[in-house]
């Protein structure tokens, strides 16, 4: 998110920054999160965003995979009751410290 306001925002100055989160979208690992001024009720206004909850858990990637660890969903439902479809990639596994 701090990479994406100074390189959308083309300054350091604190202003400026302000300026450019009070309205950034960008992607990140819990989704797209977009500040939106003009969101109205107890989840908008100034420099507030709201994302998505969802249960999440790391795993082991499999061999030949880009990353060491992937990020499987195993919990949307406090999305699905706001509406939003968050696809499970699997059930939550217990986790081996052997």
């Amino acid at each position: 998110m701090a990479a994406n306001a100074l390189t959308t925002s083309g300054s350091t100055d604190k202003a400026a920054l302000v300026k450019t989160l009070s309205t950034l979208g960008t992607d990140t690992i819990v989704g797209k999160v977009q500040w939106n001024p003009t969101q109205p009720g107890p989840e908008g206004g100034p420099n507030v965003a709201v994302t998505p909850v969802a249960g999440g858990q790391w795993r082991l990637a499999p061999a030949g995979s880009k990353y060491k660890y992937d990020l499987v969903i195993v919990s949307n439902a406090v999305a699905a009751k706001k509406g939003l479809d968050i696809p499970l990639g699997g059930k939550a596994e217990a986790i081996s410290t052997n």
